[in-house]
């Protein structure tokens, strides 16, 4: 191979490295915006729990490691009610079937039945613009009416947000 094509490749190797760092630094800047638009929601959404003081909500800075993205720090949320915490913390942007994870449990609950998803997915079929879902355990789909399991996974409002940790704080 002549050295002029040699060099050229060594270039476009290095182009495409330098582009997928910069794909990957987009990528969890979008993932951080995305975690603090649903934190800001929580807020608001408690925000009258908040002002009694029935709830105390609080961030603190932690770091996650995803295989395609490195490590990078993000917030968790921690939400005190008396002497309940419940934990609201990112797992990863890149997940199966969604475009980001964050799971709130209770404080020494964290197995999987007592773990409520927030998961970013499609809007609907036909409108792929990412928004929050509430992605509930079985033992929960009761709470919001004997829901059947493909149908755990309800929009994330207000009313599903105060159920699932009404759910979680009993």
């Amino acid at each position: 191979m002549p050295l002029r094509d040699t060099l050229n490749m060594l270039h476009e190797s290095q182009r495409r490295e330098q582009q997928t760092i910069q794909d990957r630094q987009n990528l969890i800047q979008e993932w951080k915006q995305a975690i603090e638009s649903l934190f800001a929601q929580i807020r608001s959404y408690l925000v009258e729990y908040e002002k009694d003081s029935s709830l105390i909500i609080s961030e603190e800075g932690i770091r996650l490691t995803e295989e395609t993205l490195g490590s990078y720090g993000v917030q968790t949320m921690k939400i005190a009610a008396g002497p309940a915490t419940i934990i609201v913390q990112p797992i990863g942007r890149m997940i199966i079937g969604a475009q980001g994870r964050v799971d709130m449990h209770r404080h020494g609950r964290a197995t999987e039945q007592y773990r409520v998803m927030f998961l970013r997915m499609p809007k609907s079929a036909t409108d792929a613009t990412p928004i929050w879902w509430i992605r509930l355990p079985v033992e929960a789909a009761g709470t919001f009416g004997r829901l059947p399991p493909q149908e755990r996974t309800v929009p994330f409002e207000k009313a599903t947000l105060e159920q699932a940790l009404d759910f979680l704080l009993s």
